[in-house]
């Protein structure tokens, strides 16, 4: 099980506190100077599972008393993911996440594990440097690790035949918040969000997994039909498979991956998982 230090709970990112103008619900709620109970921080998240094999206790109110206990108050929010196999546990208290860290035995004498959720503890911000345009990434991230910075991603373009460096970056860190700003050098740059683009399959035409991980047939990217010509070499109508409109299953004018971008957009701003993201669109437009 990692350490409480080893993940570097509740410490921000290096540089400027967070602009009140950028909506983030993971940012801290109050400046660190006025936090004097410190539960005002950047959002923690927490994975409460069993330890070895079984299942938690089918037992809400179990798991409840079992987190108050540890903490001597409740934390800020939680829910079950994996079918109930394991409790996403939200807090902005360092000192409460630790003691989580250090919860062994729920009150009922069943072994768990708590520690950093492993996909949720993860934020990436975009950027653009002209300035840094041919240094290369493995640089980048040795000279921005002391700010917090995990990743370093540059997106490229083709030329021809040839990629080409574009000054785009896009940034990891660990946490579930980034600094406005980083200094690359002397250099200050502004930072913005990063919302990826839906995750569509080239092989099926459907939503939520990769051409890598199909378990699908093959589809026409232009008409939706079962054959495995290239969209421009189709002769048929374009037709769409996922709301049936007269464009293409691709195309980003449909319905369906506007909707994506919404849900995509909610899970960002919210630092909420994905199926959560789904189930607040849905409530925000009326959907089951």
């Amino acid at each position: 099980m990692a350490s409480a230090s080893a993940i570097s709970l509740g410490d921000p990112p290096p540089g400027d506190p967070p602009e009140t103008g950028r909506i983030n619900a993971n940012e801290r709620t109050l400046p660190e100077w006025m936090d004097h109970s410190g539960m005002h921080g950047q959002r923690i998240v927490l994975q409460l599972r069993v330890a070895g094999k079984g299942l938690l206790p089918k037992n809400p109110f179990l798991i409840g008393k079992s987190i108050e206990n540890i903490c001597g108050g409740k934390i800020e929010s939680a829910h079950t993911e994996d079918r109930g196999s394991k409790y996403v546990l939200r807090t902005r208290s360092t000192e409460q996440a630790r003691k989580l860290m250090n919860m062994h035995k729920l009150i009922d004498g069943t072994e768990v594990v708590v520690d950093s959720h492993p996909t949720l503890n993860r934020v990436r911000c975009v950027l653009g440097c002209r300035d840094a345009i041919d240094v290369p990434t493995e640089v980048l991230l040795k000279e921005l690790t002391p700010l917090g910075v995990i990743d370093v991603r540059r997106i490229t373009r083709r030329i021809e035949n040839t990629r080409v460096n574009t000054p785009t970056l896009i940034l990891t860190f660990h946490g579930t918040t980034f600094p406005k700003h980083i200094y690359f050098g002397p250099l200050r740059v502004e930072t913005r969000e990063f919302i990826p683009n839906p995750m569509i399959c080239f092989n099926c035409c459907s939503y939520g997994h990769t051409k890598d991980k199909c378990p699908g047939n093959t589809v026409c990217q232009n008409c939706s039909g079962a054959h495995k010509l290239e969209k421009d070499a189709c002769e048929e109508p374009a037709h769409c498979k996922n709301c049936k409109g007269s464009h293409s299953p691709t195309s980003r004018v449909c319905p369906m991956y506007m909707k994506e971008e919404k849900i995509l957009k909610l899970k960002i701003e919210k630092g909420i998982s994905f199926s959560e993201a789904r189930k607040e669109y849905n409530k925000l437009n009326g959907q089951q």
